[in-house]
């Protein structure tokens, strides 16, 4: 549904909307995904809808990516890390952290794919230099929990092969 600029009005954005993002979660987990103040209509126009619909990582950007090729929007310019968290890395006791922690969070609302499907590139002008400066943080974290945990892991072998001496020196 590659739509014309001009032609493209709200209600076609709400549909899109509609189509691509799930109802909001419910329960005890989905108010640790979704923003609680976000239970206002989402369609009115400036809500984040992704904040709203708990959408991120991988889920945002192939929610963004049908955006652009069902409206013919030229997304080069957009930089997630403004709207939405990464999938992110986890081992079960470390957590790193997203690049997109360390930025202002701007949301995409129906406002906003509206304005970007009337003039079919991206309309959000980012300040320079914070996204690099973002993902050198990212990595120096992944860095970090990356060199704790060889450590960790290269002390429980050494541990293993001190053990299995001792255990044939008693032999």
């Amino acid at each position: 549904m590659a739509a014309n600029g001009a032609s493209v009005d709200r209600a076609a954005i709400v549909a899109f909307v509609e189509r691509h993002a799930s109802p909001p979660p419910r329960g005890a987990l989905a108010s640790r995904l979704v923003d609680p103040e976000s239970r206002s209509d989402p369609t009115a126009g400036t809500d984040d809808l992704l904040r709203h619909y708990g959408i991120a990582g991988d889920d945002a950007f192939e929610f963004m990516e049908a955006f652009g090729k069902d409206f013919d929007v030229d997304l080069s310019g957009y930089r997630w890390i403004f709207h939405h968290n990464d999938e992110g890395y986890h081992l079960s006791f470390i957590r790193f952290h997203s690049a997109s922690r360390a930025v202002a969070r701007i949301p995409i609302s129906i406002d906003l794919l509206l304005a970007a499907a009337k003039s079919g590139v991206w309309p959000v002008d980012y300040p320079q230099g914070v996204m690099e400066w973002a993902v050198r943080r990212q990595r120096a974290w992944e860095r970090a929990g990356m060199t704790v945990f060889l450590g960790f892991v290269a002390s429980i072998l050494l541990s293993i092969v001190w053990l299995s001496a001792e255990h044939r020196a008693a032999c």
